[in-house]
Protein backbone atom coordinates (compact mmCIF):
# COMPACT_ATOMS: atom_id res chain seq x y z
CA UNK A 1 0.00 0.00 0.00
CA UNK A 2 3.18 2.22 1.05
CA UNK A 3 4.67 1.77 -2.31
CA UNK A 4 1.85 2.28 -4.75
CA UNK A 5 0.96 5.69 -2.76
CA UNK A 6 4.57 6.57 -3.39
CA UNK A 7 3.95 5.53 -6.58
CA UNK A 8 0.82 7.23 -7.05
CA UNK A 9 2.39 10.24 -5.54
CA UNK A 10 5.28 10.35 -7.79
CA UNK A 11 3.29 10.15 -10.87
CA UNK A 12 1.38 12.99 -9.19
CA UNK A 13 4.29 15.16 -8.92
CA UNK A 14 5.44 14.35 -12.19
CA UNK A 15 2.29 15.30 -13.80
CA UNK A 16 1.76 18.68 -11.68
CA UNK A 17 5.32 19.36 -13.05
CA UNK A 18 5.05 18.55 -16.67
CA UNK A 19 1.85 21.07 -16.56
CA UNK A 20 3.88 23.99 -14.64
CA UNK A 21 6.49 23.85 -17.47
CA UNK A 22 3.73 23.97 -19.82
CA UNK A 23 1.81 26.93 -18.86
CA UNK A 24 5.39 28.94 -18.09
CA UNK A 25 5.93 27.80 -22.23
CA UNK A 26 3.06 29.35 -22.66
CA UNK A 27 3.66 31.99 -20.66
CA UNK A 28 6.92 32.76 -22.01
CA UNK A 29 6.05 32.54 -25.27
CA UNK A 30 2.99 34.72 -25.13
CA UNK A 31 4.93 37.67 -23.65
CA UNK A 32 7.82 37.20 -25.83
CA UNK A 33 5.36 37.46 -28.82
CA UNK A 34 3.66 40.84 -27.06
CA UNK A 35 7.13 42.50 -27.24
CA UNK A 36 7.29 41.47 -30.35
CA UNK A 37 4.38 43.12 -31.80
CA UNK A 38 5.45 45.82 -29.33
CA UNK A 39 8.57 46.51 -30.70
CA UNK A 40 7.09 46.07 -34.34
CA UNK A 41 4.72 48.65 -33.76
CA UNK A 42 6.47 50.70 -32.05
CA UNK A 43 9.66 50.87 -34.92
CA UNK A 44 6.54 51.33 -37.54
CA UNK A 45 5.14 54.06 -35.69
CA UNK A 46 8.17 56.09 -34.87
CA UNK A 47 9.33 55.95 -38.71
CA UNK A 48 6.23 57.88 -39.54
CA UNK A 49 7.90 61.07 -39.22
CA UNK A 50 6.00 63.99 -40.57
CA UNK A 51 8.69 66.66 -41.29
CA UNK A 52 7.14 70.51 -42.72
CA UNK A 53 8.18 70.39 -45.92
CA UNK A 54 6.42 67.02 -46.08
CA UNK A 55 3.80 68.40 -44.65
CA UNK A 56 3.72 71.48 -46.81
CA UNK A 57 4.06 69.04 -50.27
CA UNK A 58 1.45 67.19 -49.12
CA UNK A 59 -0.88 69.92 -48.48
CA UNK A 60 0.06 71.17 -52.33
CA UNK A 61 -1.13 68.21 -53.64
CA UNK A 62 -4.06 67.38 -51.55
CA UNK A 63 -5.70 70.65 -50.59
CA UNK A 64 -8.93 70.71 -52.04
CA UNK A 65 -8.86 74.05 -52.67
CA UNK A 66 -5.73 74.27 -54.72
CA UNK A 67 -7.13 71.82 -56.68
CA UNK A 68 -9.98 74.09 -57.25
CA UNK A 69 -7.78 77.06 -58.15
CA UNK A 70 -6.03 75.18 -61.00
CA UNK A 71 -9.58 74.28 -62.74
CA UNK A 72 -10.40 77.95 -62.46
CA UNK A 73 -7.23 78.59 -64.30
CA UNK A 74 -7.60 75.69 -67.04
CA UNK A 75 -10.98 76.63 -67.61
CA UNK A 76 -9.36 80.28 -68.45
CA UNK A 77 -7.48 78.98 -70.71
CA UNK A 78 -10.04 77.05 -73.14
CA UNK A 79 -11.62 80.47 -72.62
CA UNK A 80 -8.60 82.06 -74.19
CA UNK A 81 -8.96 79.39 -77.12
CA UNK A 82 -12.80 80.19 -77.34
CA UNK A 83 -12.38 84.12 -77.85
CA UNK A 84 -9.70 83.35 -80.33
CA UNK A 85 -12.54 81.94 -82.50
CA UNK A 86 -13.97 85.43 -83.72
CA UNK A 87 -11.35 85.65 -86.08
CA UNK A 88 -11.82 82.53 -87.52
CA UNK A 89 -14.18 81.73 -90.72
CA UNK A 90 -17.25 80.04 -89.97
CA UNK A 91 -18.22 77.14 -92.58
CA UNK A 92 -21.68 76.08 -92.18
CA UNK A 93 -22.85 72.30 -94.07
CA UNK A 94 -26.37 71.54 -94.45
CA UNK A 95 -28.16 68.71 -96.16
CA UNK A 96 -32.03 68.45 -97.35
CA UNK A 97 -34.50 65.76 -98.66
CA UNK A 98 -37.74 65.27 -99.72
CA UNK A 99 -40.42 63.21 -101.03
CA UNK A 100 -43.38 64.94 -102.24
CA UNK A 101 -46.43 64.05 -105.04
CA UNK A 102 -47.84 67.92 -104.45
CA UNK A 103 -48.52 68.87 -107.77
CA UNK A 104 -47.27 72.09 -106.96
CA UNK A 105 -44.10 70.80 -105.21
CA UNK A 106 -43.36 68.16 -107.87
CA UNK A 107 -43.74 70.55 -110.59
CA UNK A 108 -41.28 73.33 -108.62
CA UNK A 109 -38.90 70.87 -107.77
CA UNK A 110 -38.23 69.39 -111.55
CA UNK A 111 -38.09 73.24 -112.39
CA UNK A 112 -35.42 73.80 -109.95
CA UNK A 113 -33.48 70.92 -110.95
CA UNK A 114 -33.33 71.91 -114.43
CA UNK A 115 -35.87 68.75 -115.80
CA UNK A 116 -38.93 69.85 -117.12
CA UNK A 117 -39.98 67.97 -120.05
CA UNK A 118 -42.91 68.62 -122.45
CA UNK A 119 -44.49 65.76 -121.12
CA UNK A 120 -44.83 67.73 -117.74
CA UNK A 121 -47.18 70.27 -118.86
CA UNK A 122 -49.94 67.29 -119.80
CA UNK A 123 -53.23 68.00 -117.69
CA UNK A 124 -53.07 64.35 -116.42
CA UNK A 125 -49.31 64.71 -115.08
CA UNK A 126 -49.61 67.89 -113.64
CA UNK A 127 -52.68 67.37 -111.91
CA UNK A 128 -51.52 63.59 -110.99
CA UNK A 129 -47.51 63.53 -111.03
CA UNK A 130 -45.71 60.56 -109.73
CA UNK A 131 -43.69 61.18 -106.48
CA UNK A 132 -40.61 63.11 -106.41
CA UNK A 133 -37.51 63.18 -104.63
CA UNK A 134 -34.97 65.72 -104.18
CA UNK A 135 -31.57 65.94 -102.53
CA UNK A 136 -30.11 69.34 -101.61
CA UNK A 137 -26.89 70.32 -100.13
CA UNK A 138 -25.59 73.72 -98.60
CA UNK A 139 -22.05 74.69 -98.12
CA UNK A 140 -21.41 78.13 -96.61
CA UNK A 141 -18.09 80.08 -95.67
CA UNK A 142 -18.49 83.22 -93.56
CA UNK A 143 -15.25 85.20 -92.80
CA UNK A 144 -15.50 88.25 -90.18
CA UNK A 145 -13.46 91.46 -91.66
CA UNK A 146 -14.77 94.11 -89.19
CA UNK A 147 -17.24 93.92 -85.76
CA UNK A 148 -15.81 97.41 -84.38
CA UNK A 149 -13.53 95.56 -82.68
CA UNK A 150 -15.63 93.13 -80.69
CA UNK A 151 -13.36 90.12 -81.46
CA UNK A 152 -9.65 91.95 -80.26
CA UNK A 153 -11.81 92.77 -76.96
CA UNK A 154 -13.24 90.12 -76.65
CA UNK A 155 -9.82 88.24 -76.67
CA UNK A 156 -7.96 90.63 -74.48
CA UNK A 157 -10.93 90.18 -71.90
CA UNK A 158 -10.28 86.42 -71.94
CA UNK A 159 -6.59 86.82 -71.49
CA UNK A 160 -6.84 88.90 -68.79
CA UNK A 161 -9.51 86.60 -66.83
CA UNK A 162 -6.49 83.79 -67.41
CA UNK A 163 -3.90 85.48 -66.19
CA UNK A 164 -6.34 87.02 -63.11
CA UNK A 165 -7.12 82.92 -62.25
CA UNK A 166 -3.02 82.28 -62.50
CA UNK A 167 -3.13 85.00 -60.08
CA UNK A 168 -5.33 83.74 -57.86
CA UNK A 169 -4.05 80.02 -57.83
CA UNK A 170 -1.01 81.40 -56.24
CA UNK A 171 -2.78 83.06 -53.48
CA UNK A 172 -4.32 80.31 -52.71
CA UNK A 173 -1.13 78.13 -53.36
CA UNK A 174 0.67 80.87 -50.49
CA UNK A 175 -2.60 80.49 -48.23
CA UNK A 176 -2.57 76.74 -48.44
CA UNK A 177 1.36 76.86 -47.28
CA UNK A 178 0.28 79.44 -44.38
CA UNK A 179 -2.37 77.33 -42.86
CA UNK A 180 -0.01 74.12 -43.14
CA UNK A 181 3.17 76.40 -41.30
CA UNK A 182 0.51 77.83 -38.83
CA UNK A 183 -1.02 74.14 -38.18
CA UNK A 184 2.49 72.65 -37.55
CA UNK A 185 3.73 75.27 -35.34
CA UNK A 186 0.58 75.33 -33.45
CA UNK A 187 0.85 72.04 -32.95
CA UNK A 188 4.26 71.89 -31.56
CA UNK A 189 3.19 74.47 -29.17
CA UNK A 190 0.13 72.97 -28.08
CA UNK A 191 2.68 69.70 -27.23
CA UNK A 192 4.62 71.91 -25.63
CA UNK A 193 1.66 72.93 -23.42
CA UNK A 194 1.02 69.63 -22.79
CA UNK A 195 3.99 69.16 -21.49
CA UNK A 196 4.53 71.92 -19.28
CA UNK A 197 0.71 70.99 -18.11
CA UNK A 198 2.04 67.57 -17.15
CA UNK A 199 4.99 68.68 -15.29
CA UNK A 200 2.42 71.21 -13.30
CA UNK A 201 0.18 68.44 -12.29
CA UNK A 202 3.00 66.02 -11.03
CA UNK A 203 4.24 69.39 -8.97
CA UNK A 204 0.96 70.11 -7.77
CA UNK A 205 0.36 66.60 -6.76
CA UNK A 206 3.35 66.18 -4.85
CA UNK A 207 2.61 69.34 -3.12
CA UNK A 208 -0.73 68.07 -2.30
CA UNK A 209 0.95 65.01 -0.63
CA UNK A 210 3.60 67.06 0.96
CA UNK A 211 0.40 69.37 2.63
CA UNK A 212 -1.78 66.35 3.32
CA UNK A 213 1.44 64.87 5.60
CA UNK A 214 2.20 67.99 6.91
CA UNK A 215 -1.34 68.14 8.05
CA UNK A 216 -1.50 64.62 9.97
CA UNK A 217 1.90 65.95 11.53
CA UNK A 218 0.11 69.11 12.75
CA UNK A 219 2.50 71.55 10.82
CA UNK A 220 0.06 73.37 8.93
CA UNK A 221 -3.84 73.66 8.60
CA UNK A 222 -6.26 71.92 7.02
CA UNK A 223 -6.92 75.47 4.56
CA UNK A 224 -3.71 74.80 3.57
CA UNK A 225 -4.46 71.13 2.80
CA UNK A 226 -7.45 72.31 0.73
CA UNK A 227 -5.82 75.39 -1.19
CA UNK A 228 -3.08 72.73 -2.59
CA UNK A 229 -6.12 70.30 -3.28
CA UNK A 230 -7.79 73.57 -5.46
CA UNK A 231 -4.88 74.48 -7.22
CA UNK A 232 -4.67 70.42 -8.27
CA UNK A 233 -7.80 70.86 -9.51
CA UNK A 234 -7.17 73.57 -11.24
CA UNK A 235 -3.66 72.07 -12.68
CA UNK A 236 -5.38 69.02 -13.80
CA UNK A 237 -8.14 71.00 -15.95
CA UNK A 238 -5.63 73.00 -17.70
CA UNK A 239 -4.19 69.34 -18.68
CA UNK A 240 -7.34 68.38 -20.14
CA UNK A 241 -7.37 71.99 -21.96
CA UNK A 242 -3.63 71.35 -23.13
CA UNK A 243 -4.83 67.33 -24.58
CA UNK A 244 -7.79 68.78 -26.45
CA UNK A 245 -5.14 72.06 -27.85
CA UNK A 246 -3.44 69.30 -29.07
CA UNK A 247 -6.08 67.36 -31.11
CA UNK A 248 -7.53 70.43 -32.35
CA UNK A 249 -4.47 71.75 -33.39
CA UNK A 250 -3.41 68.00 -35.24
CA UNK A 251 -6.98 67.96 -36.79
CA UNK A 252 -6.14 71.43 -38.15
CA UNK A 253 -3.08 70.66 -39.48
CA UNK A 254 -4.78 67.42 -41.57
CA UNK A 255 -7.33 69.69 -42.68
CA UNK A 256 -4.42 72.08 -44.54
CA UNK A 257 -2.78 69.04 -45.50
CA UNK A 258 -6.32 67.55 -47.00
CA UNK A 259 -5.86 64.22 -45.47
CA UNK A 260 -8.06 62.34 -43.75
CA UNK A 261 -8.57 63.24 -40.00
CA UNK A 262 -7.36 59.39 -38.97
CA UNK A 263 -4.16 59.72 -40.45
CA UNK A 264 -1.54 59.47 -37.78
CA UNK A 265 2.32 60.81 -37.26
CA UNK A 266 4.57 62.50 -35.34
CA UNK A 267 6.11 66.12 -36.06
CA UNK A 268 9.72 66.66 -35.37
CA UNK A 269 10.89 70.38 -34.36
CA UNK A 270 11.75 72.82 -32.02
CA UNK A 271 10.35 76.39 -31.10
CA UNK A 272 12.70 79.20 -31.57
CA UNK A 273 13.19 82.87 -31.59
CA UNK A 274 13.74 84.50 -35.00
CA UNK A 275 14.83 88.53 -34.86
CA UNK A 276 13.01 90.00 -37.91
CA UNK A 277 14.33 93.41 -38.47
CA UNK A 278 12.79 94.33 -41.63
CA UNK A 279 11.25 98.35 -41.51
CA UNK A 280 7.12 97.98 -42.02
CA UNK A 281 7.14 100.45 -44.38
CA UNK A 282 9.45 98.09 -46.87
CA UNK A 283 7.23 95.07 -45.75
CA UNK A 284 3.89 97.70 -47.34
CA UNK A 285 5.80 98.15 -50.42
CA UNK A 286 6.27 94.70 -50.83
CA UNK A 287 2.69 93.47 -50.28
CA UNK A 288 1.36 96.28 -52.69
CA UNK A 289 3.74 95.15 -55.52
CA UNK A 290 3.66 91.57 -55.11
CA UNK A 291 0.44 90.15 -53.15
CA UNK A 292 -1.51 87.93 -56.03
CA UNK A 293 -4.56 88.63 -54.82
CA UNK A 294 -4.34 92.63 -55.50
CA UNK A 295 -2.58 91.83 -58.71
CA UNK A 296 -5.88 89.98 -59.73
CA UNK A 297 -7.57 92.58 -58.54
CA UNK A 298 -6.15 94.89 -60.96
CA UNK A 299 -6.55 92.66 -63.91
CA UNK A 300 -10.18 92.16 -62.92
CA UNK A 301 -10.59 96.17 -63.06
CA UNK A 302 -8.84 96.17 -66.33
CA UNK A 303 -10.75 93.51 -67.69
CA UNK A 304 -14.62 95.56 -66.48
CA UNK A 305 -12.99 98.74 -68.88
CA UNK A 306 -12.09 96.63 -71.36
CA UNK A 307 -15.69 94.81 -71.20
CA UNK A 308 -16.96 98.70 -71.05
CA UNK A 309 -15.18 99.06 -74.60
CA UNK A 310 -16.28 95.78 -75.89
CA UNK A 311 -20.43 96.91 -75.57
CA UNK A 312 -19.47 100.26 -77.20
CA UNK A 313 -18.87 98.29 -80.43
CA UNK A 314 -22.86 97.55 -80.56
Amino acid sequence: MERRAEQQHSRGGVTMNMLNSRRRLVITGSVLFMLLLASVAFTSYAAEILTLDQAVETALANNPGLRAANAQVEAAQAGVLGSSSAFLPKVDLSGTYSNTNNPLLVFGTKLNQANVSGADFDPNVINNPDATQNFNTRLSVMQPIFNGGRGYLGVKQAKLNRDASVHDRERARQSTVYEVIKAYYGLLLARENRTVARQSLETSEANLILAQARFKAGAVLQSDVLRAKVRYTEVKEMLTRAENGVQLTKAALNFAMGVPQSTEYEIEGTLRMKEFDTGMELLMQEALAKRPDLLSMTLNRRNAEAGISQARTE
